[in-house]
């Protein structure tokens, strides 16, 4: 008697455990999803060949609301993807957003930064055609979260935290435009030591 009492109760507590376990999993926060926690249904997709040099992906998406959009993303970066406004008769369309996703070894930062800019697809059954206007204007950052560790920061502290990292970048990206002789930084390391 002694040892099924034991194994109901290591049955129960191995029960416990997985429940835990998967109660977990499913409060673990998802990144890549829409930052507004919206999930988005793929209505078609148009992509270059995987190995083409500039690889590009366009999926029309639509969200829970019924709003449609264009996701646009390039194949070298794969954690930016720009966002548009679904082609008008004339094929142009507007870019609203760009999406970006960045894991470190501490965490990850996601944000929604605001641009204007436009482009044409064109599109039959076979094939679709894209360009993008060289011209595109960065607005603001309009919504971000970050993880960093075990603490997730989100609403208006990611946000002015997230539009001073930007600031500070942009600077630096000025002021190094600014500098005749600067060396050809191709990784941190050598940033670090310039």
């Amino acid at each position: 008697m002694n040892n099924q009492h034991g194994l109901k109760i290591g049955l129960l507590a191995c029960g416990l455990i997985i429940f835990l376990f998967a109660g977990c999993v499913s409060l673990m926060e998802k990144t890549g999803r829409a930052l507004d926690g919206s999930s988005e249904k793929t209505i078609a997709v148009y992509r270059t060949e995987k190995n083409a040099a500039h690889a590009i992906e366009i999926r029309e998406v639509r969200n829970r609301a019924g709003e449609r959009s264009l996701l646009i993303s390039p194949g070298s970066y794969p954690a930016i993807k720009f966002r548009g406004a679904i082609p008008g008769e004339n094929g142009e369309f507007y870019l609203t957003a760009l999406d970006y996703l960045a894991g470190n070894s501490h965490g990850w930062n996601e944000y929604r930064l605001d641009i204007i800019g436009s482009g044409k697809l064109l599109t039959n059954s076979t094939t679709a055609t894209f360009s993008i206007q060289p011209e595109i204007d960065a607005v603001q950052i309009s919504s971000g979260r970050i993880r960093r560790f075990d603490t997730r920061i989100i609403g208006d502290e990611a946000l002015t935290s997230l539009r001073n990292r930007r600031e500070r970048i942009t600077a630096l990206a000025e002021w190094m435009n600014s500098v005749e002789n600067v060396p050809a930084i191709t990784d941190l390391k050598n940033f670090d030591k310039y």
